[in-house]
């Protein structure tokens, strides 16, 4: 299919780290647990039907009652505070009906863990089965709209993922953030039908190198090749060494980005970070990987200089104005000029590549293969 052909196409669409581990250890437990607050002082805690408190320590049934209506959940100096009734300081919540539990008027199925961290302060945790957990992540990681092989695509990388972060966190509070530093999950409320159709037809099926399962990464747009997962952290696996050239995420939005930063606004962005002091002069490109991406600047002052790694940049400025590690530096007017391409840390699956290949027919196995090496599909339950 031709560029041309491929853009009618889309519009027709839009108008309509660590070591890897084994599959063969038996069947696993789905259970995913979900960091959905942290740190608060209270949440709003709704139930619709019937449900139970129970202590997590003992397993016993505190409270078996009906319909919370918005009541406020507190962190007392021993314990929590629901609807000002005082519980232990770790509690499950269970719901008799799936979905028709709420934290601060989001829905999620399976139940919830409210734990005290601190004399003011709150954790949430949602476990939930893994698939039902998927429900409420394809929708933020991907347009729906999007061919079925793409959504596909995404929610066996997605499983893939979380299995094996949970795998990692074995024997901490929660297995995966709902935020991106995870991937983005919106509970109950984030569900949609062909998201959904598209999790119930991979149920159960992951990424595996040597029958291992790994962490398969991905991210918006590559920019026209993936990146070595060893350039941003301690992981060196075939599936994740990069150097795949992604010739379909071309009419991504993400492919090219520009942006300008001022100097003075890096200077106190890097002095409230305690990385540098005094006068920024200039921001000068270091080395560059194989793939085209910037590991580290320098920055330059009056007296000084300090090389700084450009992953944490990113972090530091923020991955919505930098979007990528693979861009040009320029000054002028007292403004740093970025000119980019690509969003995201480029390692795994380019997800506007994954969509540009099931518009020109590739199955979702072939896509996955593709992005992720000497990998294969495998079914793990």
């Amino acid at each position: 299919m031709n560029r041309g052909s491929l853009v009618l196409a889309i519009l027709m669409l839009v108008s309509g780290c660590a070591a890897a581990f084994a599959v063969n250890e038996g069947s696993p437990d789905r259970g995913i647990r979900v960091l959905i607050a942290d740190g608060q002082p209270s949440v709003k805690l709704t139930v619709l039907g019937g449900y139970r408190v129970v202590d997590s320590d003992t397993g016993k049934i505190l409270s078996d009652s009906r319909n919370l209506s918005g009541v406020r959940v507190r962190a007392l100096p021993k314990g929590i505070s629901i609807a000002g009734v005082r519980f232990p300081a770790r509690v499950h919540v269970y719901s008799d009906v799936p979905a028709d539990l709420f934290v601060n008027d989001l829905p999620f199925r399976g139940h919830i863990t409210l734990q005290r961290i601190s004399d003011e302060n709150l954790m949430v945790v949602n476990t939930v089965d893994v698939e039902e957990y998927l429900y409420g992540v394809l929708f933020h990681e991907v347009g729906s709209w999007w061919p079925m092989e793409a959504l596909k695509a995404q929610a066996v990388a997605s499983r893939t993922y979380a299995l094996y972060q949970k795998k990692e966190r074995t024997g901490k509070p929660f297995d995966v953030y709902n935020n991106q530093s995870s991937q983005m999950y919106g509970g109950a409320g984030s569900e949609r039908g062909r998201s959904s159709d598209a999790v119930d037809a991979t149920r159960g099926e992951v990424m595996t190198y040597e029958e291992k399962i790994f962490p398969t990464f991905f991210h918006a747009t590559c920019g026209g090749v993936t990146r070595n997962a060893s350039e941003l952290w301690n992981i060196d696996l075939p599936p994740l060494r990069g150097g795949v050239e992604c010739s379909s995420c071309w009419f991504s939005p993400h492919y090219s980005w520009k942006t300008d930063v001022g100097l003075r606004e890096l200077e106190d962005l890097l002095t409230e970070r305690g990385v540098w002091r005094g006068e920024i002069t200039a921001l000068l490109p270091g080395v560059v990987s194989p793939s085209g991406h910037l590991l580290d600047v320098v920055i330059q002052g009056p007296v000084q200089s300090k090389t700084i790694l450009v992953k944490d940049l990113r972090l530091w400025v923020g991955p919505t104005v930098i979007r990528s590690e693979k861009f040009e530096l320029s000054q002028s007017r007292g403004r740093i000029n970025f000119v980019g391409r690509g969003w995201g840390h480029a390692v795994g699956m380019c997800q506007w590549g994954a969509l540009g290949q099931a518009i020109v027919r590739k199955r979702y196995d072939e896509i996955l293969e593709f992005y992720y090496p000497g990998s294969k599909l495998t079914k793990l339950y």
